[in-house]
């Protein structure tokens, strides 16, 4: 009975207590027991009164400190805590606070004063923190610039990078919600770390609460549409027959090559580079530096892309004009001449007396055409005027010229010069002998009654010196045959200077050479060598002061002492090809030579034997250069020789071959 009576007692006085409220602040609050009171018993944000929640949060009491973990995605900036202390009044920053109305920014720690009733004051610090994210999704990923496609529903990546891009090193750019990114087990930092994406890679994102999922990134190519020929050429490496590398030009579609002069369109190697999958030409795939074709004609080259897209190209191919344009050999009025290709001239020497006004040049030319001024020469046919240089200009087949200076040079040491090359220019007169094909040009052949006549002048006065170079064969030998012969009467009163044969009535081929004086002393050298018939000679003789000299083909024959003085000085005319130019008797004749004299020489002073043998040297009959040189000259007048000249040619060599290898 005396329990039941302490338990009533003790529930009227809770009722009591409750009902008797504090001013200022509303909160729940438990029995005052004293006016210094002033905690905070609970703290709490119910779900009630925060639509950001999703169920009550509660905070946990320590001290003076109170702290409260709302889910990570929680909006802090606006929550209503509900809270209970053993006072009335409660405040924020002087702002009283009415549990579960109040509703305060939390990004913050926020300061709740509890104010006693006796005025104390306790100041609680209320933490509110973000639970760890769960977020863990790939919300952007990219390589080399181009944004790959995500589908968060199964974790797939797919990225079509360019066709040709590599893909063994790349660097991926991403932006995760999670806290970590990882691929093999190694963290990955965007714009930084490398992958092989030539197979796909796994990526895991981990959220902040370590929970985790799997992204598998796969890079694949797009098919290239490109289908260019980006160059193209002929490289001289792939090609030996080229004599440089050569480069194709483009114009749309259309790809030309211009090869060096001389090259053959058939049988070449293209090198080319292509942006496409590969390359034909009628069909057949083709192999850059590898694969053979004839561009006689247009090639056609298809180009086909990765994605099957074709691009025709038309190869034109043709062979570079010759820029060659040099003057190889010249011979001026049958007289070869001296070219300094360096200094692009061309001389050559005469008599001082020798008329320049119309001259014929024959040469061989490496260009298409040569012209004086505006006029085109005809090879071996055109005559121009030389009494001043003459200037030669030579264009080659690609349009390109160079110019030659032609000077003849009249010199008083060449008294007279006779070639036969185009007939008498007037200053000597041809009775009988005609014109034939010799061995350094055009001749003239002698027989019975037949001789040339040259008026005497004074370069024909060779008193004290002289020399007589001619180059003859003989058909048979004539009594006391004449080559030249200074004097034209029958009786030899005016005779200067005598080259003839003379052996045996001159039937031997004995050359003999004589000088005389005016008194009718003479003296001679006479060959040893007998000249044969049906053969070419290089003979020359000549004399000064103190002695005669006798040559045969560059080799000296006989020299005696000049044992009469000075020559005669003879009205008589020059007689070539015979001793005279009168019959001297009916089976003698005039005391003709038979036979060819090509060329016939005189000058004003005794030649050297080494000028001799040089000169000799240079004949055809001497070396086979210099019949190639004949060759050359002779081609300028008569074309139509020109292949026989050369089958002969190569006959003479052949024959020069075996006969050296029948001597080893």
């Amino acid at each position: 009975m005396k329990k039941i009576s302490i338990t009533a007692l003790m529930l009227i006085l809770l009722f009591v207590i409750m009902n008797c409220g504090g001013g200022g602040g509303s909160s729940d609050q438990y029995p005052r027991f004293s006016s210094s009171d002033n905690e905070m018993v609970n703290f709490i944000f119910p779900a009630s009164k925060n639509s950001a929640l999703t169920g009550d949060v509660i905070g946990v009491i320590a001290d003076s400190v109170i702290t409260l973990e709302v889910p990570h995605s929680t909006d802090v900036t606006s929550l209503v805590a509900e809270f209970t202390t053993n006072s009335t009044h409660v405040e924020v920053n002087g702002v009283i606070q009415s549990s579960g109305v109040t509703s305060n920014d939390f990004s913050n720690s926020v300061e709740y004063t509890v104010v006693a009733d006796n005025g104390n004051k306790r100041v609680y610090s209320i933490a509110v923190n973000k639970a760890p994210s769960g977020e863990k999704s790939l919300t952007a990923f990219s390589l080399n610039g181009i944004a790959g496609e995500i589908d968060e529903s199964t974790g797939a990546v797919s990225v079509q990078l360019p066709p040709r891009t590599p893909l063994a090193s790349l660097k991926a750019v991403f932006s995760t919600a999670g806290k970590t990114v990882s691929a093999g087990g190694v963290v990955q930092e965007s714009g930084v770390s490398t992958n092989d994406f030539t197979v796909p890679v796994k990526y895991i994102i981990t959220a902040e609460d370590g929970s985790g999922r799997e992204y598998t990134v796969t890079a694949s190519l797009l098919k290239d549409t490109a289908k260019e020929l980006i160059s193209f050429g002929f490289m001289k490496a792939d090609n030996p027959s080229l004599s440089a590398d050569v480069y194709g030009s483009f114009l749309n579609d259309v790809i030309t090559v211009l090869l060096p002069y001389g090259s053959n369109k058939d049988g070449l190697k293209a090198f080319f580079e292509t942006s496409g999958e590969k390359v034909k030409v009628n069909d057949a795939v083709q192999s850059s530096g590898v694969t053979v074709n004839n561009f006689s004609s247009a090639a056609e080259y298809t180009v086909t892309a990765e994605d099957g897209g074709v691009h025709p190209y038309t190869v034109e191919v043709s062979v570079a004009k010759s820029d060659e344009k040099a003057i190889t050999h010249c011979v001026i009025d049958g007289e070869t001449s001296v070219i300094d290709e360096n200094a692009k001239t061309i001389t050559v020497k005469f008599p001082s007396a020798k008329d320049l006004s119309a001259l014929t040049s024959a040469y061989i030319t490496t260009g298409v055409k040569v012209s004086v001024g505006e006029s085109e020469q005809v090879n071996g046919v055109t005559k121009n005027n030389f009494s001043s240089p003459v200037v030669y200009t030579v264009t080659a087949d690609n349009g390109t010229t160079v110019s030659y200076t032609a000077t003849i040079e009249k010199t008083a040491d060449i008294s007279g010069l006779w070639n036969f090359e185009y007939g008498s220019d007037g200053s000597y007169t041809v009775s009988g002998a005609a014109s034939e094909a010799g061995i350094l040009g055009n001749a003239l052949h002698f027989n019975k009654g037949n001789y040339v006549l040259v008026p005497d002048s004074d370069f024909l006065t060779l008193a004290a010196a002289g020399t007589i170079e001619a180059v003859i064969k003989a058909d048979s030998h004539q009594p006391f045959a004449g080559i030249v012969h200074k004097g034209v009467k029958k009786d030899f009163s005016d005779e200067s200077y005598s080259l003839q044969f003379w052996g045996n009535n001159g039937t031997d081929g004995t050359l003999r050479f004589s000088i005389f004086n005016s008194t009718g002393g003479y003296a001679y050298a006479e060959s040893s060598t007998k000249l044969a018939t049906g053969t070419w000679y290089y003979v020359a003789a000549s004399w000064d002061a103190s002695e005669i000299k006798l040559y045969v083909n560059g080799t000296l024959e006989d020299t005696v002492p000049n044992t009469i003085g000075s020559v005669l000085d003879s009205t008589g005319g020059l007689v070539i090809g015979a001793q005279l130019p009168v019959i001297y008797s009916s089976s003698w004749s005039n005391l003709v030579f038979n036979g060819t004299i090509d060329r016939v020489q005189i000058s004003s002073r005794a030649l050297t034997e080494k000028e001799i043998s040089d000169t000799f040297n240079a004949m055809p009959f001497a070396s086979t250069s210099a019949l190639t040189a004949y060759i050359i000259a002779a081609a300028g007048k008569n074309y139509a020789l020109i292949g026989g000249v050369l089958g002969i040619l190569m006959l003479v060599l052949f024959g020069i071959f075996i006969y050296n290898r029948k001597r080893a």
